[in-house]
């Protein structure tokens, strides 16, 4: 049992700064500390300090936690597991990165079939926030009730690759404002828009054209297919965006 069992720091205090730690193969439940309050198991690497680097999150089981990295750089989330995270807050998904440089995501398995987070733009089970330079390869996402599959704003060369996206209620993934360089390559995006609403999609590009930002980037050898019921939208939406789509 842990309770907000930290790795690193999530304030500004640069005292307090973690380098080159790794967090592995760990099972996590919430604990509750009275009748009605649960404190959630979060594992955070980052203090918005450039100190903080080499930070690995692997092999863990999160029943009722999230996965949270903030500031960092050379961030590892691989392997893990969260379930049964019934936050309401768009911004602690089950794994939530922002401001991070170079970061890998992988082979994580996010069930959102408790996430109760109202559908928000650029958040989802997995949302990146300001991110550069990350790679999300073969992860599992799916059932969220209330949201995007991942949400990815304002980034820069993020690739996702492989990896199954289903049966959420937002789009598959959202990319929304300014994102540059990002890649979608072999992923399976199946049944997500599960809202049957027009302006969401298997993967949706939105940019916005009163303040002038926008979206580049490539979509190559992927599976998107909407779900039966959804008669408004296709499996791409495209806003404000400049991409490239080629065998899919």
């Amino acid at each position: 049992d842990a309770e907000d069992c930290a790795l690193g720091t999530e304030t500004n205090n640069t005292n307090n700064v973690a380098a080159e730690n790794a967090f592995d193969r760990n099972r996590l439940r919430s604990v509750v500390k009275t009748a009605d309050t649960t404190y959630p198991t979060m594992l955070t690497t980052g203090s918005r300090d450039s100190d903080d680097v080499g930070n690995t999150i692997t092999n863990n089981t999160l029943d009722g936690g999230y996965i949270l990295a903030s500031g960092a750089q050379r961030v590892r989330i691989e392997g893990n597991t969260v379930r049964n995270w019934t936050s309401t807050d768009p911004n602690r998904s089950p794994i939530f990165l922002t401001n991070v440089q170079n970061a890998r995501i992988s082979r994580n398995t996010l069930d959102g079939t408790t996430f109760a987070a109202a559908v928000t733009n650029g958040r989802g089970l997995l949302s990146l926030v300001g991110v550069t330079d990350a790679e999300v390869v073969g992860n599992i996402i799916t059932g969220s009730a209330t949201g995007h599959g991942i949400g990815c704003r304002d980034c820069t060369r993020v690739a996702i690759r492989g990896g199954l996206i289903r049966d959420n209620l937002g789009s598959g993934i959202q990319f929304y404002l300014t994102n540059t360089d990002v890649t979608v390559d072999g992923v399976s995006i199946i049944d997500n828009n599960t809202s049957n609403n027009g302006f969401r999609a298997g993967i949706h590009f939105s940019g916005h054209a009163t303040d002038g930002s926008t979206t580049r980037g490539v979509v190559q050898n992927s599976t998107i297919i909407s779900p039966a019921a959804d008669k408004q939208a296709a499996p791409f939406r495209l806003d404000v965006a400049n991409v490239t789509l080629t065998n899919n």
